[in-house]
């Protein structure tokens, strides 16, 4: 694939791109119908799942365009559009997107007669999202000096650098009598998801929260130095001793929107950054949560000190998600594809019910007080991530010191 601004030629005329709903674009949507259509013969299709006679094609743009119909196809089978109450079904599907062909006709007289022609043209951007939604990882990605590098599930795309040409990508999809499907490693598609495997978190801008780059420990460590001084200052000592870092680690669930799309059993997205697990992302941070939420209840129930509605809420939502037992509290059960549909949409409707609350804090303003203040989401979420960083230092003193407090059976780390 040439690469010229960011263009890039694809071995073997095909233009592709992620543009929607234009009619004179081939959706790669993994319908049977658009298989066949694609094709000037037919294509079987065995047990169900799409494989497609690309596999053996010498040129490696068809086999690219069969493992997007087979990953669209995959994604279909566990992806079941809902209504959610006071949307359309349209509404909840317009971050979804998929990616779409064109005819369009060149000229390749100058094109050297050992790459094998047509070529299919692509931009960078929609090269380096498809690769990563079939489920491969970026080994080398430095475009500038022609050097493209993807693996995974089976599948593999490299370049080379051909005078005249630019920058030639191949690809090889798997086979599929050794991958027959891979419905566990499909991610969700959509933009946001996609943002997430090249290190971009993305916000949610109807708290407007902005999109952070974490790609990298530096990342991680200027975001926060940006939020406080002191605060950066602890991360980057503890930065140093693993792959955990509190309140840094909780800013993907506190500051990204529900990028799972409803009615989808597919809640798989790529890691924006090696410290994404928050302290409620284990077994362990739930429990010990829940249980000291219910003891402050009753504490201040039994002393006769008020509780605002809003943390019975909490403690109610706590309550109900435990009667589902392991796949609320094992991670390692709720934490991949195909989660049953009903909790998840059960998991939705409570994460919406919550976004609205806090949009309607910002909401409640009286325009007539002279010292009316707006409420700030992203002062919260920065004061979460601050306060956590801070006594994560005391909490560890206390651990130390033999004096922690009830942690519920729970294994506890020092």
């Amino acid at each position: 694939m040439p690469y010229t601004g960011n263009t890039i030629i694809y071995e073997s005329g095909k233009s592709m791109g992620s543009m929607w709903k234009i009619q004179e674009y081939n959706p790669l949507d993994g319908t049977p119908d658009m298989i066949q259509k694609m094709y000037a013969t037919p294509c079987h299709q065995p047990s169900g799942l799409n494989v497609f006679k690309g596999f053996n094609e010498m040129a490696s743009w068809v086999r690219f365009i069969d493992a997007l119909h087979s990953n669209a196809a995959e994604t279909r089978m566990l992806t079941k559009p809902t209504r959610r109450s006071g949307t359309k079904p349209e509404e909840d599907w317009k971050a979804y997107t998929i990616p779409m062909v064109t005819s369009q006709k060149h000229s390749w007289d100058f094109v050297p007669p050992d790459v094998i022609r047509p070529l299919a043209v692509a931009t960078l951007q929609d090269i380096a999202v498809f690769s990563r939604r079939l489920g491969m990882r970026w080994k080398t990605f430095k475009p500038s000096e022609g050097a493209l590098r993807a693996e995974g599930n089976g599948h593999t795309l490299h370049s080379t650098t051909v005078r005249s040409v630019g920058v030639v990508a191949q690809f090889t999809m798997r086979d599929p009598l050794t991958y027959p499907n891979s419905l566990g490693e499909l991610y969700i598609p959509t933009p946001r998801a996609d943002k997430m495997g090249f290190g971009i978190l993305p916000g949610d801008h109807s708290l407007f929260v902005p999109d952070h780059i974490i790609g990298t420990p530096a990342d991680c460590l200027a975001r926060t130095l940006e939020i406080d001084v002191q605060a950066g200052e602890t991360l980057e000592d503890m930065m140093h001793e693993g792959s955990w870092t509190p309140g840094f680690s909780d800013i993907i669930g506190i500051a990204a929107p529900m990028i799972r799309l409803p009615g989808s059993e597919i809640i798989r997205v790529p890691r924006p950054a090696v410290y994404e697990g928050g302290l409620t992302y284990q077994q362990e941070g739930i429990v010990v949560f829940h249980n000291r939420i219910r003891d402050l209840i009753d504490e201040r129930d039994r002393e006769g000190c008020p509780v605002s509605k809003q943390t019975r809420w909490v403690l109610q939502q706590l309550e109900e998600l435990s009667m589902y037992g392991e796949q609320w509290f094992n991670e390692k059960i709720c934490q991949g594809n195909r989660t049953p549909i009903g909790f998840l949409d059960d998991l939705h409707a409570r994460h919406d019910m919550t976004t609205k609350y806090f949009v309607s804090l910002r909401n409640r303003v009286d325009w007539e007080e002279s010292d009316y203040q707006i409420f700030r989401y992203t002062d919260l979420m920065y004061s979460h991530i601050t306060h956590a960083v801070d006594y994560f230092l005391v909490a560890r003193k206390i651990l130390d010191a033999g004096k922690g407090r009830n942690h519920y059976r729970q294994k506890v780390q020092a």
